[in-house]
């Protein structure tokens, strides 16, 4: 009965070590074609070059908002005062 349950152990293992489930080669497959995909270098110049066919879009400035302590941090108008006790209402309805 011992030596069942150890033939059992064994059989479990080899199969979890050797057998790779389907999943994980179509993971390594999908990368595999990936980096082939990005090992070519001539073609991201290739496309350079045809862009200069499309008009150019004007870049946008990204949304910068005023960056504000956190409520127990020390406030920025430098009374001493924690922000939350100071002027945290003041900002929120200035947001709002």
């Amino acid at each position: 009965m011992y030596q069942e349950m150890l033939a059992s152990v064994q059989r479990k293992i080899v199969y979890s070590l050797f057998l790779v489930p389907k999943e994980m080669l179509r993971k390594r497959s999908r990368r595999s074609h990936l980096v082939a995909s990005h090992q070519n270098p001539a073609a991201p110049r290739n496309l350079r070059a045809s862009a200069g066919d499309v008009p150019s879009i004007e870049k946008s400035r990204p949304h910068t908002s005023k960056k504000l302590p956190g409520r127990n941090d020390p406030c920025w108008c430098g009374s001493g005062k924690k922000y939350k006790n100071c002027h945290l209402r003041a900002d929120q309805r200035q947001a709002a």
